[in-house]
């Protein structure tokens, strides 16, 4: 049996699409600068990362499981807020196609569900996490 992540891979980025502050802005460094008020638009498109279930021999406690995963995109960084219009020019920090790599790794939480009858243990997934490579 298996079990895939992300149903949804694309992940859009500042804007307002869906959640209004969702990575909206932040810190940004690039070339060795920081920028502390810096303002995010695009999209990362991560693969789909298929995890087979592995017989679940104890019945309490958590299972950690780990796959590779790549993602891609594009990512337009400003200087000024990019909500009521386009960035100016001169204050784009970056504009352009982004690739990355790494492990994601997935906490899941080992659960029982007693129908009175039969208990069935299942995975509760707990946390997702992106590890990108340097």
């Amino acid at each position: 049996m298996t079990f895939s992540i992300i149903p949804f891979p694309r992940l859009y980025i500042g804007g307002c699409v869906g959640y209004c502050n969702q990575f909206t802005g932040g810190t940004f460094t690039l070339n060795g600068t920081t920028y502390q008020l810096a303002y995010y638009e695009g999209y990362f498109d991560f693969s789909r990362v298929e995890f087979q279930i592995p017989r679940v021999a104890r019945r309490k406690g958590l299972m950690t499981l780990k796959k590779p995963f790549s993602m891609a995109g594009h990512l337009k960084v400003c200087q000024v807020s990019m909500n009521l219009a386009n960035c100016p020019a001169d204050k784009i920090l970056f504009d352009g196609d982004i690739k990355g790599e790494g492990t994601l790794t997935v906490t899941a939480q080992i659960r029982n569900l007693d129908t009175g009858t039969t208990i069935y243990p299942y995975l509760y997934p707990r946390s997702y996490e992106y590890q990108f490579a340097p």
